[in-house]
């Protein structure tokens, strides 16, 4: 399986703000969802959470 690596504790405050900046990514898709259903904003906006979950997986994922 995998696990965060230590360095969660060590660098605790870009960890949440890696959390937050997901979390607002996510808020914002839900918004583009529920309004006008372009689907060219709606696919920009999923880029968007695929590089906030990247950030935080290549700096604080343990690979297998």
């Amino acid at each position: 399986g995998e696990a965060a690596k230590p360095d969660i504790w060590e660098h605790w405050d870009q960890f949440t703000s890696d959390a937050k900046n997901l979390n607002d990514q996510a808020a914002q898709l839900v918004a583009a969802a529920k309004g006008d259903q372009d689907f060219t904003h709606l696919g920009a906006q999923f880029q968007q959470i695929n590089k906030a979950c990247g950030t935080c997986h290549d700096s604080f994922r343990e690979k297998d």
